[in-house]
């Protein structure tokens, strides 16, 4: 699927919204995308399935694109990239999506982009200004690469399993009299469980400046040598994280990464204003856990998105939800433990019983 603004960068096209769609078994092997958006603003990607993709492609591809969200989708086996913002894009959020063997670089924030298609023509970045929150990745070689990006701010994502680097500071677009270097980029609050057999916590590559970025308040565990959890790359400054503490998530081996109540996770966060939701729709305790879970017990099933107007009860085979009258229609999903979507449904009655697995769990959104 393709949305552009047919090459008039004055005019961008604006105002869409992608909801509910399936983009799958893509049959290509090169630089193909799932969605391809340039020049455009003023939109919202929200509970789409993206997988199998091209194994040269992004799931979605972004050039010179600005003031849009990502939210609750899944990303399954793709190739380069799931999300890629190059070309001058700019006030991006991307919150409460899973990322699943997500490829090359899961996220690319940034890129490398020819001069004639930045959006605007005298864009000095890739990429700025976007926010990435309340995220989970599982796999891929890197979940992250900062590229020629400035003021990105990843904040309470849960990371597991990186293969080769839990994120990638590189300048690909180089042009020292217009291009700021990538710098000025904030890594807080996440959780990070990763394996010796990684290439190194963190790549830097030239013409970049990581002395610039700010990283604070995240745990990092390598479950193989809790000793050895500490990043070694001197570029970097970081405080307040903690290091080689087992998370005690719920289910590493098969694969519920939610915190434990007894996590040292909770609590042990920084208060910021991009952290309102985690990834399961609840508030975030103040301060809050680390990761994309809040481990706070207080914000419980009940409470995650209108703790007056919403009532959910679990059963052995799904949940029975009570909803306000003047909240109707409301939108629910159902996603497992992964955060992989499994359905959705719209409410129309104030009692509904909605049938899950004992593995799954629904979410109401506002």
């Amino acid at each position: 699927m393709n949305c552009d603004d047919g090459g008039t960068f004055d005019t961008p096209t604006h105002h869409i919204t992608f909801r509910g769609i399936t983009f799958g078994a893509m049959g290509a092997t090169g630089n193909n995308d799932q969605l391809k958006l340039s020049g455009l603003d003023d939109f919202v990607v929200e509970d789409c399935i993206f997988e199998d993709g091209s194994a040269g492609g992004s799931g979605a591809d972004m050039v010179g694109c600005h003031k849009g969200i990502f939210r609750r989708n899944t990303f399954r086996r793709l190739g380069s990239n799931c999300i890629q913002a190059k070309g001058g894009t700019q006030f991006i959020r991307i919150e409460r999506n899973s990322f699943i063997d997500g490829g090359q670089r899961a996220l690319n924030l940034g890129g490398s982009t020819g001069l004639a298609f930045f959006r605007p023509q005298d864009a000095r970045f890739e990429a700025a200004d976007l926010t990435v929150v309340a995220n989970l990745f599982v796999r891929s070689v890197t979940p992250m690469a900062y590229v020629g990006a400035v003021r990105v701010t990843v904040t309470n994502n849960t990371i597991i399993d990186p293969e080769r680097w839990v994120f990638r500071i590189l300048q690909e677009t180089v042009d020292t009299s217009r291009f700021l270097p990538c710098g000025d980029n904030v890594f807080q609050n996440n959780l990070v469980v990763f394996r010796s057999t990684i290439s190194r916590h963190v790549n830097i590559g030239a013409n970049t400046a990581p002395s610039s970025f700010t990283l604070r308040n995240n745990l990092w565990y390598n479950v193989d040598a809790p000793a050895s959890s500490r990043p070694q790359e001197a570029q970097l400054t970081q405080t307040s994280s903690i290091y080689g503490s087992d998370p005690l998530l719920r289910g590493y081996a098969t694969g519920d990464y939610r915190p434990q109540p007894s996590s040292p996770v909770k609590g042990a966060g920084i208060a910021t204003p991009d952290a309102v939701r985690d990834f399961a729709g609840r508030t975030y305790a103040n301060p809050p856990s680390i990761g994309a879970y809040e481990a706070d017990e207080m914000t419980s099933v009940g409470d995650w998105q209108h703790p007056s107007s919403v009532h959910a009860m679990r059963t052995p085979d799904g949940w029975w939800l009570t909803v306000a009258q003047d909240m109707l229609p409301v939108r629910i999903r159902v996603v497992d433990v992964r955060g992989v979507l499994r359905g959705g449904v719209t409410l129309e009655n104030q009692r509904t019983f909605v049938p899950t697995s004992p593995s799954e769990f629904v979410i109401v959104d506002p």
